[in-house]
């Protein structure tokens, strides 16, 4: 029973479309799932040893250290933070990193991070920001007050029996 728990969660954490990683206090990763195949074009093996500090866009490296610093503070504290990463192609992709201090676990014995790419998500946020600032009388999003145009109202020259009975109006 506890091998095929333990089966079914390795082929879960190996398959999620999230890239997991598991990295050490000196940054340096120790496990990745197949997902890095997707963002660096890499098997897992080479990834490993890498410092997570040299994928991190220089810009946000300030902000990545401060988050692992408060990371660092306590067992089990978790820290959210979006940076940018260079992959495989070269392109910087922006990436939502949820992170845990998992280091006095045992079984992980490090910062367990969940990368999500959110690159597509922020350049529709941002054409939809420009769509609104092009054409601002036809924008819902930046609306003060709700709409309070209708749309006629018809009433039908016949009722039917049973509605004639329920209506307040004869």
């Amino acid at each position: 029973m506890l091998e095929s728990r333990e089966q079914r969660l390795r082929a879960v954490a190996e398959r999620a479309p999230d890239l997991l990683l598991i990295f050490d206090a000196h940054h340096a990763v120790r496990w990745a799932n197949e997902a890095v195949e997707g963002v660096f074009a890499a098997a897992p093996h080479p990834l490993l040893g890498t410092d997570l500090l040299t994928l991190v866009h220089r810009e946000d490296r300030a902000a990545a250290l401060a988050t692992l610093e408060r990371l660092s503070r306590s067992a089990g504290a978790q820290e959210v933070v979006a940076v940018r990463l260079r992959t495989a192609d070269g392109v910087w992709r922006r990436f939502h990193v949820a992170a845990t201090n998992l280091l006095g676990d045992p079984a992980i014995g490090g910062y367990l991070g969940s990368l999500h790419d959110i690159s597509e998500c922020e350049q529709v946020e941002g054409a939809l920001a420009a769509s609104e600032e092009r054409y601002p009388a036809r924008s819902i999003a930046r609306s003060s007050r709700p709409s309070t145009a209708r749309p006629p109202r018809r009433r039908s020259r016949r009722r039917s029996s049973a509605w004639a009975g329920r209506s307040a109006w004869r």
